[in-house]
């Protein structure tokens, strides 16, 4: 009692108890409230959804037995022209039960006989049904009968032929008779009320006492509810109209439900009646409850209070003995603790300055690493040090660095560097951030085999105020986090961020010097280097070690179409998934889109030709560039030390051999080098090295083939076409030449010499007398996606003197698979002086037909492949034709190529086709040929 009062006094207790019992008894409250209302609210939608289907069930019940009755009597053998009844009163034996009587009138002009029970009073029909009841439906009505009875009767005439008129007086019983059928709710009385509400029949005494407004309702409505006071009693109902109208001819029966309320909530007066004693007996074990925890922790709060007392006077040897097993017991710890600390303090920053010096020596990662990682102790113990930090070589990753692993292992694993949430999360917490067990652990986490079991201290590193890394400590038991200490392990890291600011510094211009600026890789200096080395060591283990080539088939289309920009996007994203399908080798850009794979120690030739299989696979996925999917292949040529060669570069000209080879021979393949293929790239190496020269030797001549009118085969143009004549070769096909001269960029100063000569010559044949032809050149794709076109034609004219319109400049159609505004800005510039643009080859592209609106064009040359089998083929025709009518409706001349019987001409003539040109008229003829053509054969 003594210790009771004395409990009681303390100011703390008093308020501390009414603060438990009124934690305790305002939530009791509170949801005794909310949960009576819940219930109540539950227990009443739960009745009215069980009187709901019991009504709509009831109401369906009755329209079922009116159903039966109708089918009873529809289905009567009534003989005609006879008035004996006997065989009907037989038939009408299913009737009984169901009907209390029933009557039939056989002649309009006589009255009703019965068939059976008493004589019926056929009720009048209102004149609005009459109309219906001639047609054959049945008319339900109800009357009142004078001992206050309502009666149900149903009409039926069999049809204007038979003339027949039956009534019977439904039985009330045999259409309330449900209960087979419905199941009602154990307290529910219902009511069944005809289209007057009127009632029909109730299990109820008191049912005259339903509110019929209630009941009435909305008249668009078919159910509703019903909720009133009878005799101090409240009922809970619902009532289903049963329209009859459609059927039977009268509005609407009602059936009504209704369940008293008492019933309903009966489990809430239980309630009601245990709640009380429940929150007097909680109230009364929350007291005691406290009482007794109060005792306990008054004791440890003066040990406290007078250890306080000795911390002040600077007795830091207290040592406090509080085992109440809780926070004061912890508290007490803290005391105890604080004063050991104190003693340590000089000893940790002693320890600091010497590793500071230390670390601030270092100028290599590792050896930063190492330092770190091996006098962390010193300052703040833990289980496991682990180092985070990013490089110049991978800024996007983080190499790490943990005291678990031998030195030599440290660096090994790289992991995902910080996301931009991650950043932000650890810039918030520029000090130091404790992640304890249970809470969400960061992706770098997670991957350095954070499970979240123990406790995680990361110290962010900063560099130029940005999150470059952290030094992060864990703990196995999340007591062992000691905040006093982190001080010191937050000034290790500061100091660690300084060092590593150096390092990567100088390591930023090692990844300058040795990494490819575009796509991160290793350039082509590392590559020899790591090469070379990998050599070495083959040579010494008598290993084999294989370099695979890569070079991108038709890159240069992507930079002349897309642009340089979208190129290099795509060679960033070629890097990347490069690097994520090979991960045994080297990946290095050699320049430009070459790139080359170091794999060393190959024990299978299988495994190379899979891995350059997967490549091709790999870089033949779509790129997104944009808005804009584009679509590369590769070439791989794979050499094999010391099979190809003994040295780097005897095997990279093999490996590239080897991929040249792949491309002669259509791209995206990989090949083996053989002896073989070195003949097939050093013809194509000489070739190439003669094409340079052909253009200063004057080797090119062009020849032209007449374009004529397909009605009068006169000559109204002509195309002029490259030829390439080698002293030593002789005639090399255009089709030999023109895409290597396209490949290496020849193609631009031919297509202007060809330019040139083509306008040169057209002019001294109008010179000459001769018809004023236009002259078709074809423009090849670098031409037309390149700045220079406008400028280089305007030469053209002016050094010649040809007048702009009898200029024909012919586009490939898949050099307009993408045309930015610039170039669509040159060719309105081109249209408006008088040259005129062609399509070639259309209908061999791949490009969307919308162009043909938006691009400033006057001709389309349909392809020889449609002309060849047009006669014989109903595909061709039916491309030819179409491309004509198309062309018609855009206003374009259509030219058709490779003509070359007369049922292709006589079809094109049919069809409406202009031009064409074709061995039919004449092959390409060389120029003073084709003067001589002209002068024989003038335009009439």
């Amino acid at each position: 009692m003594k210790e009771r009062r004395r409990l009681l006094r303390s100011k703390f207790a008093r308020r501390l108890l009414l603060i438990f019992v009124l934690c305790a008894l305002v939530p009791l409250v509170t949801l005794a409230f909310v949960t009576l209302n819940q219930v109540t609210a539950g227990l009443r939608a739960e009745s009215e959804k069980r009187l709901h289907h019991a009504s709509k069930a009831t109401a369906l019940a009755i329209l079922a037995r009116l159903q039966q009755v109708h089918a009873g009597l529809v289905s009567l053998p009534i003989p005609e022209g006879s008035d004996d009844l006997t065989f009907l009163r037989t038939s009408a034996g299913e009737l009984h039960g169901k009907l209390d009587s029933l009557a039939v009138r056989l002649d309009p002009d006589a009255g009703f006989q019965p068939v059976f029970g008493d004589a019926v009073d056929q009720d009048a029909l209102l004149p609005e049904l009459m109309e219906t009841y001639q047609q054959g439906r049945p008319i339900v009505t109800t009357t009142r009968q004078p001992m206050g009875d309502l009666r149900v009767q149903i009409h039926q005439h069999l049809g204007p032929r038979r003339g027949i008129d039956l009534v019977g007086t439904i039985s009330i019983p045999f259409l309330l008779d449900i209960g087979d059928r419905i199941t009602l709710p154990p307290m529910a009385e219902f009511c069944v009320l005809d289209d007057q509400l009127r009632v029909l029949a109730c299990s109820l005494d008191t049912h005259s006492s339903i509110p019929k407004d209630l009941v009435r309702g909305d008249e668009r409505s078919i159910a509703g509810s019903i909720d009133w006071h009878q005799d101090g009693k409240r009922f809970l109902g619902r009532y289903w109209k049963l329209f009859l109208e459609p059927t039977f001819g009268i509005p609407s029966w009602t059936v009504v439900l209704i369940e008293p309320e008492a019933s309903v909530l009966a489990p809430i007066e239980n309630f009601r009646l245990t709640f009380i004693p429940v929150m007097l007996i909680c109230l009364f074990s929350v007291s005691l409850l406290t009482i007794s925890q109060l005792r306990k922790r008054l004791e440890p709060l003066d040990q406290l209070k007078e250890g306080t007392r000795r911390i002040a006077e600077r007795d830091f040897a207290v040592e406090l003995d509080v085992t109440s097993g809780d926070e004061f017991e912890e508290l007490a710890s803290s005391f105890n603790l604080m004063a050991r600390n104190l003693r340590d303090q000089f000893d940790a920053l002693t320890s600091l300055i010497d590793i500071g010096r230390a670390v601030m020596s270092a100028l290599d990662l590792h050896a930063i690493a190492d330092l770190v990682l091996f006098r962390m102790g010193d300052l703040y113990s833990c289980d496991e040090i682990i180092l985070m930090v990013t490089t110049a070589e991978s800024p996007n990753r983080l190499r790490v660095f943990s005291s678990s692993g031998a030195p030599d292992e440290r660096a090994m694993l790289e992991i995902e560097g910080f996301t931009a949430g991650e950043r932000r999360w650890l810039d918030s917490h520029a000090s130091h951030l404790v992640v304890l067990p249970g809470e969400k652990r960061s992706q770098a986490l997670r991957a350095i085999g954070d499970d979240g079991s123990g406790a995680t201290v990361i110290l962010p590193l900063l560099i130029k105020g940005e999150v470059a890394g952290a030094l992060v400590c864990r703990h196995d038991n999340p007591e062992d986090v000691d905040p006093t200490r982190l001080v010191f392990a937050r000034q290790l890291a500061d100091q660690t961020a300084m060092a590593i600011s150096t390092a990567l510094a100088i390591e930023e211009k090692r990844v300058l010097a040795y990494f490819d600026t575009l796509t991160g890789l290793p350039n082509r200096l590392l590559f020899k280097e790591r090469a070379e080395q990998a050599l070495i060591q083959a040579q010494r283990h008598d290993r084999k070690v294989a370099i695979c080539l890569l070079d991108l088939d038709g890159f240069k289309r992507v930079n002349d179409t897309l642009g340089h920009e979208s190129g290099d996007r795509l060679l960033i994203s070629l890097s990347e998934r490069l690097q994520r399908i090979v991960r045994s080798g080297t990946f290095a850009r050699l320049g430009g889109d070459e790139f080359t794979l170091l794999l060393t120690d190959v024990s299978r030739i299988d495994d190379l030709a899979r891995i350059s299989q997967r490549i091709l696979e790999t870089v033949a996925e779509p790129f997104h560039l944009g808005s804009q999917e584009v679509i590369v292949t590769a070439s791989i040529g794979v050499a094999i030390h010391p099979d190809d060669g003994d040295d780097l570069e005897t095997i990279l000209r093999n490996a590239d051999t080897a991929m040249y080879y792949a491309k002669e021979k259509g791209g995206n393949a990989y090949h083996f080098y053989t002896t073989q293929m070195h003949d097939a790239v050093h013809k194509r190496l000489t070739l190439e090295s003669k094409l340079r020269r052909a253009l200063e030797r004057d080797e090119f001549q062009l020849v032209y083939q007449p374009i004529v009118d397909v009605q009068s085969r006169d000559i109204v143009g002509m195309e002029a076409l490259l030829r390439w004549i080698e002293p030593e070769t002789g005639i090399i096909s255009p089709m030999e030449f023109v895409p290597l001269a396209e490949e290496t960029g020849l193609i631009v100063p031919i297509g202007e010499w060809v330019l040139n000569e083509a306008a040169r010559q057209n002019v001294y044949w109008q010179q000459q007398g001769l018809p004023h032809l236009r002259v078709s050149v074809n423009v090849a794709s670098r031409q037309f996606m390149g700045p220079s076109l406008l400028p280089m034609v305007q030469r053209a004219l002016d050094s010649t003197g040809l007048h702009p319109q009898y200029l024909v400049l012919e586009l490939t159609e898949g050099s307009l698979i993408s045309v930015d505004a610039a170039v669509r800005t040159t060719l309105m510039a081109l249209r408006e002086q008088g040259i005129h643009i062609s399509v070639d080859d259309f209908g061999t592209g791949y490009s969307s037909l919308s162009y043909l609106k938006h691009l400033p064009l006057d001709h389309l040359k349909i392809d020889r492949t449609f002309i060849i089998d047009v006669t014989r083929n109903r595909a061709d025709a039916a491309i030819v034709r179409a491309v004509i009518a198309m062309a018609g409706g855009l206003d374009l001349q259509v030219i058709a190529e490779g003509v070359e019987t007369e049922e292709q001409l006589a079809f094109l003539r049919r069809h409406g086709c202009e031009s064409a040109q074709g061995f039919l008229f004449s092959e390409p003829l060389a120029a003073d040929a084709f003067e001589k053509l002209l002068r024989t054969k003038p335009p009439s």
